[in-house]
């Protein structure tokens, strides 16, 4: 059952072996997109920290109104609440913002490490690498009977068609392939963050 298994994936993984080079250019590419995340995350911080400074301001103003007899206490009781409850938001934003970037940086290279020669990694490594090498490079297993079916994992099938490019459809230039891939791969990687912290 193991050799059927064994073979389902082989046959479903890429076979092809990242050059030093292109595991080069796809690691100065992950530099370059977390540099640019590193910005956004810098821009988002500073929009949060205009918003909390907005809302204490507005919340001044609110005690300076209820203390002028300009509101009732139960109107100043829910506009305050809400109030509070948006900076506690903001504030909450703000906190877990950080290192994010660092983190999908992170997971951006294991993920090149991982994918780099898969078949190859497979062939060499020993029976419990080789589980571990199932699990993470195979994705949607499913067994009917005798039939078994493995799709690759996520990354596998997108750096395949950067190093096969006859895959990637009308491009130019392998590098501006590993441009996209690199920005596709750092998409998926925060979208997959959060399922993986619950």
């Amino acid at each position: 059952r193991e050799e059927v298994l064994e073979h389902a994936m082989l046959e479903a993984w890429p076979s092809f072996t990242l050059s030093d080079d292109e595991k080069a250019r796809l690691t100065l590419q992950i530099e370059y997109v977390a540099s640019q995340g590193r910005k956004i995350e810098g821009d988002r911080t500073a929009l949060l920290q205009a918003q909390l400074a907005n809302l204490k301001t507005r919340r001044a103003r609110l005690v300076d109104v209820f203390v002028d007899g300009g509101l009732d206490k139960p109107t100043f009781d829910e506009r305050t609440r809400m109030l509070l409850e948006e900076e506690k938001l903001t504030e909450d934003a703000l906190n877990e913002g950080g290192s994010e970037t660092d983190r999908t940086k992170a997971m951006l290279l294991e993920v090149l490490e991982l994918a780099g020669s898969p078949q190859q990694s497979y062939f060499l490594a020993n029976p419990a690498s080789r589980r571990e090498l199932a699990k993470r490079l195979s994705s949607n297993l499913t067994v009917a009977g005798k039939e078994v079916s493995v799709e690759p994992y996520y990354p596998l099938v997108l750096l395949g068609k950067c190093v096969n490019p006859k895959q990637c459809g009308h491009h130019r230039t392998a590098t501006r392939t590993f441009v996209q891939a690199v920005w596709r791969l750092y998409r998926w990687v925060n979208r997959r963050q959060p399922q993986e912290r619950q």
